[in-house]
């Protein structure tokens, strides 16, 4: 996965950060035991890679409302099918952020898709400019 991201950055010349630029960001939206923010946080980071790795789900009831409105702020898209297990909290929340994802992914080319032994795919989209 991060090696789809650091060769899409490569190829985009978006390795480096030009003066004054934040990084780019990456919106998690599976909450997963072994998909999640802080693995692909892990493995950004180890490889230096410019990118913020946000995780949109939260415990409070806005995370949708939150995620429609930064969304235009998103570089890059992370979705995992089947996303979370069924004693998440954060199943709603996470369907109904798919749902919205899925009708505006037409902004967004997709870098890879992966199978999991689950039964589930791991999507990584970046956004077209």
């Amino acid at each position: 996965m991060v090696s789809a991201l650091e060769a899409d950055m490569a190829k985009n010349h978006r390795l480096s950060i030009p003066f004054g630029a934040g990084p780019m960001s990456l919106a998690v939206l599976a909450d997963h035991q072994y998909i999640n923010d802080q693995a692909l946080r892990y493995y950004t980071v180890l490889r230096r890679l410019p990118l913020n790795v946000k995780k949109v789900q939260s415990y409070r009831d806005t995370a949708y409302e939150e995620f429609i409105e930064a969304f235009d702020r998103y570089d890059y898209v992370l979705t995992k099918s089947a996303s979370n297990t069924a004693i998440s909290a954060f199943q709603p929340s996470t369907d109904k952020m798919q749902s919205f994802f899925f009708s505006n992914a037409d902004r967004f080319t997709c870098l890879m898709a992966s199978p999991e032994p689950d039964g589930s795919t791991v999507s990584i989209f970046a956004r077209k400019h």
